[in-house]
């Protein structure tokens, strides 16, 4: 029995996914890997659930992934070069400090090589080395948490990654098991910020969310490892 995904307290099933894609299709929405990441992230860690990657999942859905993909592409041999040119600028490689700074590339790394480690690989850095040991705690994420309410940023789930801070999500979910739960360790109105976000930008035809419930811990290294192909 194939095993059902949760996103921060949120069940999705194969058939839901198909759905929401097509809608979005049928709303001319962009429905390219990087306009699906910037807009709809839960969707797309959805479809990389139950399809190979999100150029699967697309096909799945009976529609011609080449017309929908962005015309900027990216290769293997310019992802690498880009690789080793922030390499010699002797930036930090690591996977969040990439993803925080080089987000586009990022995931094109992801997309073409399948994972942060295999990308690194393939510019002959020891991955072991670009790992920062112990670079998130129960503690560091929640004093992060209350820095950024501090600053007055959008602690709603699509916000975090949309501007950069999807790191921070991605570790509440390995330490405390969801978003929700990270934020309510600091006394945020989690059902506040959840009103924000539906306001703010839905997914067309979402139904009501269901709430309670254990979600699956996530590893920020393995969100996106199955990317396009």
């Amino acid at each position: 029995m194939e095993k059902k995904c949760v996103i921060n307290n949120r069940m999705w099933d194969r058939e839901e996914v198909m759905i929401r894609i097509k809608q979005l299709y049928r709303l001319n929405k962009d429905v390219s890997y990087t306009g699906i990441w910037e807009n709809y992230p839960h969707l797309l860690f959805a479809a990389v659930h139950y399809f190979q990657n999100w150029g699967e999942a697309v096909r799945a859905c009976g529609i011609d992934h080449n017309k929908v993909r962005r015309q900027k592409v990216w290769s293997k041999k310019r992802i690498k070069e880009e690789l080793m040119r922030i390499l010699k600028m002797k930036e930090e490689m690591s996977y969040n400090e990439f993803e925080r700074r080089h987000p586009e590339l990022f995931h094109a790394a992801l997309y073409h090589f399948g994972s942060w480690e295999n990308a690194i690989s393939a510019i002959g850095m020891d991955y072991e080395k670009t790992r920062k040991a112990n670079s998130w705690s129960r503690e560091k994420i929640l004093k992060t948490i209350r820095e950024l309410q501090s600053k007055g940023v959008d602690l709603s789930y699509r916000a975090m990654y949309k501007n950069g801070d999807g790191p921070v999500v991605s570790a509440s979910n390995f330490f405390f098991g969801s978003w929700r739960e990270a934020l309510l360790k600091t006394g945020i109105d989690y059902n506040g910020i959840r009103r924000r976000e539906k306001r703010s930008k839905p997914i067309a035809g979402e139904p009501l969310t269901k709430s309670g419930g254990g979600g699956r811990i996530v590893k920020n290294e393995n969100l996106l490892n199955s990317d396009l192909k």
